[in-house]
């Protein structure tokens, strides 16, 4: 067994672990990045669409061909009902359909060039000081040698994903962030398929007024919290088909959803490459950090859980992450990592707790009634777009006349949306209050206050 002592550990070589990583190293830190597949297998294998306002906050390069394999001019999202009905047109971010594959390579490959080592294994144990349970060290279990490596870093990042190594072996993160349920996990399925009959392919857009490059997007398919996304290239040779859903809620996987949609299209051909995963929703964590370690990603719930991206928020977290510690004595010491908890959450805390809150509130309508909701005009373009977006909602006065509208056109839809949009508000405000120092009775009182705003 050897023995390892850089500055910090990150586990987790997908797009946030790697963008931690490089930025740790840029920042002057030695890095070891773990992860139990091969650098070439970690992370996503799909495409995804992210907003490029994210990638710009993340100080990450926007994409470009090959690695944005939509490279045309700014897309619109066809938004229908589960039936095809068209109901709204948001004008989107400048296509930024990502190959997740070459994100995660060209972030580990910035972590390589500023000096990052790669190790392939999986987490076998931790060592835990028995006073403070401050994280002093991870044993790996490496795949290629067979053997056991113990590194000592003085920060270790968790960046796994779903996985959540760390987070569930560090007593003081279990206690403070339970596992998601099952009805808080969303299976997604994204593929890319060639399209052998073009001319059925632009009936299709024609049929949906939309014109190549366009997301057509399905809400509800299947009721509930569920999506089908159609998204035909320009030139008109490739597709991407992207679902996700809720089993639990007693509805076919994001999987079974991409499967019947290819089976009933015609002009689908050859499946090219993609791939499915669970995605954690939720709340965020309002404990992301605790002695010697801290989340980000998934494994600290920074999922925009309205459609289940959690790719832009990750890299901001890495970002932030990196700026609070890297000119720190100590990278590990709890008063450092809460600066990253603190500018993290108090900045995008609310918005993603709001999204999660409307998640559930999705998850209570059958097909008919998100149908309803979708057609009755109370959630209006700027709405939308900021939902897309992962914007907040800056609400102008026609937007408000147009939900005013709506709600009297609908009101009982709108009495039942009304309590719900009230609690998101007062969620996103009480955000701006995230504690500002470590204070385990002042965090305490926060949690508090937020489960009762969170109470369904």
């Amino acid at each position: 067994m050897t023995i390892q002592s850089p500055d910090v550990l990150v586990i987790g070589a997908g797009t946030a672990g790697a963008a931690a990583a490089a930025r740790l190293a840029e920042g002057g830190c030695s890095v070891v990045l773990a992860d139990r597949r091969p650098a070439a297998m970690a992370g996503a294998r799909w495409i995804n669409a992210v907003p490029g306002w994210l990638f710009d906050k993340a100080a990450v390069a926007r994409p470009a061909p090959p690695e944005r394999v939509r490279a045309g001019n700014t897309h619109a999202s066809v938004l229908t009902d589960n039936q095809g009905r068209f109901f709204s047109v948001v004008a989107s971010d400048p296509g930024l359909h990502v190959d997740m594959v070459l994100l995660t390579q060209r972030l580990q490959q910035r972590a390589m060039d500023a000096g990052v080592t790669f190790l392939q294994g999986r987490v076998a144990d931790i060592d835990l000081d028995p006073q403070s349970e401050r994280l002093e060290g991870v044993t790996l279990a490496l795949a290629k040698t067979h053997t056991a490596t113990t590194i000592r870093p003085r920060l270790t990042v968790d960046a796994s994903g779903a996985a959540a190594t760390l987070r569930r072996r560090v007593p003081a993160l279990a206690d403070a962030c339970p596992t998601p349920t099952p009805t808080d996990i969303c299976l997604a399925a994204q593929y890319q398929h060639r399209i052998t009959d073009p001319a059925g392919a632009q009936d299709f857009l024609a049929a949906h007024k939309a014109s190549p490059g366009d997301n057509v997007t399905r809400m509800g398919p299947v009721g509930g919290y569920s999506i089908l996304m159609i998204n035909v290239s320009e030139d008109l040779t490739e597709v991407g088909v992207l679902s996700g859903s809720i089993p639990a809620d007693g509805v076919p996987s994001g999987q079974a959803i991409v499967d019947r949609f290819c089976a009933q299209t015609p002009w689908l051909g050859q499946r090219l490459a993609g791939g499915q995963a669970p995605i954690p929703l939720g709340q965020p964590y309002t404990h992301i950090t605790a002695e010697g370690v801290a989340l980000v990603g998934n494994a600290a719930n920074h999922v925009y859980a309205l459609h289940g991206s959690g790719v832009g928020m990750g890299l901001i977290a890495a970002r932030v992450l990196a700026d609070a510690v890297t000119s720190a004595r100590d990278p590990g010491d709890a008063h450092t990592l809460h600066h990253y908890a603190h500018r993290f959450l108090r900045t995008y805390g609310g918005r993603l707790a709001g999204s999660d809150l409307f998640r559930r509130y999705s998850q209570t309508q059958t097909r008919d009634e998100i149908s309803s909701l979708l057609n009755s005009g109370l959630l209006g373009g700027p709405m939308l777009t900021a939902g897309l977006l992962q914007t907040p909602f800056d609400a102008d006065l026609q937007s408000l006349i147009t939900v005013a509208a709506g709600a009297l056109r609908h009101p009982r839809l709108a009495l039942g949306l009304a309590p719900t949009a009230a609690r998101i508000l007062r969620l996103q405000a009480a955000f701006t209050d995230y504690p500002a120092h470590p204070d385990p009775r002042a965090l305490d009182a926060f949690d508090t206050r937020l489960a009762r705003l969170r109470r369904f």
